[in-house]
């Protein structure tokens, strides 16, 4: 009997230390956007080597990783890059400035108006830090960032704003029906879009973020850019369910990253 002390199990001879160490690199460059340094290196390995063929000790890996500061600017970046175009903070924080001090000389109805654009923009402001103290969630992240001046300039035009929700978030171009219901909606006329009704482009947001569709699109863009191909039906309806049920998006992205493809 090979008996170990202090509790601590042998390493499984049968997972090479390359397979260890580029998982742990994968996965700070993920979620780090950088390579671990020598002391979070050998932190990982500590825990990973108690049993590598665990996903509950890669996900104890993982979590090491998120509890990092820097976590959250990645997070917000990913976000900024699929959406804004890349859009920086600092120019975000331009934007919405010039609009906060054209609506403190404004009057009347353009007032009302540049309200409006500040407000949206209010709600990417500082994107990170909100992650980071927990003000607002990855999908109501997204949400506001398909939701401010820079999108729409982006985007510019009805059709294009809505294809491109669609095409950035679902990963397919809406139907015939799906784009008639959604331009109508966010040009403000009543519509019917996913069996749900609305008559502004607020009710198109709400009913697109609410609407299973989105969080397929969550786990299909998490396979894509990870395991570098789109999930198998019987893996998309089992991780669309478990991400609904958590209801949250660090839950589903440690779910993929701590799985036996991920790691191999």
């Amino acid at each position: 009997m090979n008996v170990v002390g202090d509790n601590t199990a042998p390493e499984d001879p049968t997972i090479s230390n390359i397979t260890k160490n580029n998982y742990i690199n994968r996965v700070y460059i993920k979620l780090l956007d950088r390579k671990p340094d020598s002391i979070e290196l050998k932190a990982a390995l500590d825990v990973l080597n108690q049993d590598p063929g665990s996903s509950y000790k890669r996900k104890e890996v993982l979590g090491i990783v998120t509890a990092n500061p820097e976590y959250p600017y990645v997070l917000w970046q990913t976000i900024r890059e699929l959406l804004l175009d890349g859009t920086d903070t600092g120019e975000i924080n331009d934007v919405y400035r010039e609009l906060k001090e054209d609506w403190s000389n404004a009057t009347g109805a353009n007032k009302d108006k540049l309200e409006y654009e500040w407000r949206r923009m209010e709600k990417i402001l500082d994107g990170a830090e909100k992650i980071e103290n927990n003000l607002t969630t990855w999908e109501d992240l997204q949400r506001a960032a398909c939701d401010n001046l820079i999108y729409d300039h982006i985007n510019m035009g009805t059709e294009n704003y809505v294809v491109s929700v669609f095409q950035n978030l679902l990963h397919r171009y809406p139907t015939l029906e799906e784009l008639s219901a959604a331009k109508d909606m966010v040009d403000g006329r009543p519509a019917v879009l996913f069996l749900e009704s609305g008559s502004e482009l607020e009710d198109f947001l709400n009913i697109f973020f609410a609407h299973r569709s989105y969080f397929e699109g969550q786990v299909v863009q998490l396979y894509r850019d990870n395991l570098f191909r789109s999930p198998y039906p019987i893996e998309l309806i089992e991780l669309t369910d478990y991400y609904i049920e958590q209801d949250n998006f660090e839950s589903l992205l440690l779910e993929v990253l701590s799985s036996d493809t991920y790691f191999n």
